[in-house]
């Protein structure tokens, strides 16, 4: 099925904030208290661009006003993806035991970094072996906030449990934490204080999964399940994995229609990128976005097959492939009801898919260059608690090299009695100053002559400004 270009309908323009550096990854989450939290990251990378490399992190009020805003400077690593979730592991020593706190995810460089959303402090770090020309693409938290998946540039998938360390009791007293300079047994030097005081949850390997022959673009955990995850990649594919033994449970090998015409007569290979992947809610579908280099972008609908140990049958078999773009589509998410999903392009538009259907809802045109990353709502409709000045709630939140952060809006506003009533109000108002204007200025109008119509109008200036003209 192919989308019509006819069919997109143009809606008003998304508020657009401007940034300090170019953003290559953002995420939304909604906290238990109403507020939402935004994550975004990026930077210039080396130190002679000239810009900073860093972590913001902005919470609203329900009431849709930022109140808080962090900021976590990254040195001379860039961050190029981040994931926000609730985490009981760590929380007792700034926050109430009984509040979770919020773990920000974020993959810097070669590195696994977890922060604090509310106080923006380095929890834990994990290296992930991987080269310097070959780092972390993407990160994701499961829902109950014990593991974390990254996907790397060199293709490998890994998965990790959070653990919470043994904190020292804040009101003993501070003597028996010490130790004497050079016996080994307190910290003596500046990064060991340091660890001590920042390694308050641990990130603990469980399983490295190696199938990948190109970056992986995407991970994405079950809800509700965190055994079971996906991802995607460069190679074309999407899989999914026990993310407790490594395990591949599936493969589903993405379409991207017919390759593109040939220029030149030179024979380019067609390589598809699945740049997203995503569950559905209650995690029987799995929806993946694929396009080539250039072309049409497609989204994909998989069904997940029940076993059956007398057949040998593909654990998802694909139900749809509907083309979404005429271009390809840089960036995917999928909202938290699973009713539609975000998709930016790499010509700066963003469109809504409703997934019921597989229609195409609205689309805008919002960034000068390629979108690099997309979050949509994380809530059901009713529950989001981000609108925008027109009080409209916000579906999606996208970014780019461009410097740009956009709050997009699918809904439209309805029209009310008391709203139709005001328009007939100022319609009748000026009417009836239009119908006087013109019975006064009749001959005028009708001879096109502008001063004269002007001095009808307008009438000359007051005898006082003509006697005392003003310095």
């Amino acid at each position: 099925a192919h989308y019509n270009a006819e069919q997109i309908k143009m809606s008003s323009k998304p508020e657009i904030t401007k940034v300090a550096f170019p953003v290559f990854g953002i995420a939304w989450h909604t906290h238990i208290n109403g507020t939402s939290i935004l994550a975004h990251c990026g930077g210039g990378g080396s130190a002679r661009s000239g810009i900073g490399n860093s972590i913001v992190i902005t919470h609203y009020t329900p009431d849709s006003q930022a109140y808080m805003r962090l900021t976590i400077d990254t040195m001379d690593q860039i961050c190029v993806g981040v994931a926000i979730g609730a985490s009981f592991l760590g929380h007792n020593i700034d926050r109430n035991q009984f509040d979770p706190d919020v773990v920000v995810v974020a993959a810097v460089g070669n590195e696994i970094r977890l922060y604090s959303a509310f106080t923006g402090r380095l929890l834990s770090k994990e290296h992930t072996l991987e080269t310097e020309k070959a780092g972390v693409n993407c990160v994701a938290m499961s829902a109950d906030g014990t593991m974390v998946l990254c996907g790397c540039e060199s293709g490998r998938v890994l998965s990790y449990k959070l653990q919470g360390l043994p904190q020292p009791d804040p009101n003993a007293n501070g003597e028996e934490k010490k130790g004497e300079e050079g016996d080994g047994e307190g910290p003596n030097t500046q990064e060991e204080k340091e660890e001590e005081v920042y390694a308050v949850t641990e990130l603990i390997q469980l399983a490295e999964m190696v199938s990948h022959e190109k970056a992986v673009c995407c991970v994405c955990f079950r809800p509700g399940e965190v055994a079971r995850c996906i991802s995607s990649a460069k190679d074309g594919s999407c899989r999914e994995w026990d993310a407790r033994t490594g395990k591949m449970l599936a493969v589903m090998q993405c379409s991207a229609g017919p390759p593109p015409e040939q220029r030149g007569g030179r024979k380019i290979p067609h390589q598809i990128l699945v740049r997203g992947c995503a569950y559905s809610p209650d995690g029987d579908f799995v929806y993946t976005c694929a396009s080539g280099r250039r072309g049409r972008a497609f989204l994909g609908k998989w069904k997940r097959m029940k076993p059956d140990p007398t057949k040998k049958m593909p654990a998802f078999l694909p139900v749809e492939n509907c083309c979404v773009a005429e271009c390809p589509v840089s960036a995917m998410s999928m909202s938290g009801d699973g009713t539609m999903a975000a998709l930016g392009s790499v010509e700066g538009n963003i469109s809504f898919i409703g997934l019921e259907g597989m229609n195409l809802i609205r689309t805008f045109s919002v960034h000068d260059l390629p979108v690099t990353c997309i979050t949509a709502r994380p809530t059901p409709l009713n529950w989001a608690p981000l609108k925008n000045m027109k009080n409209l709630t916000i579906d999606a939140v996208s970014a780019s090299a461009d410097n740009k952060i956009a709050l997009i809006s699918a809904q439209s506003r309805r029209m009310t009695w008391m709203g139709l009533l005001q328009r007939l109000f100022w319609l009748l108002v000026f009417g009836t100053i239009g119908k006087y204007c013109y019975d006064e200025c009749e001959i005028e109008i009708m001879s096109g002559d502008f001063e004269s119509i002007k001095q009808c109008l307008c009438g000359p200036p007051p005898s006082f400004v003509t006697a005392f003209p003003p310095h």
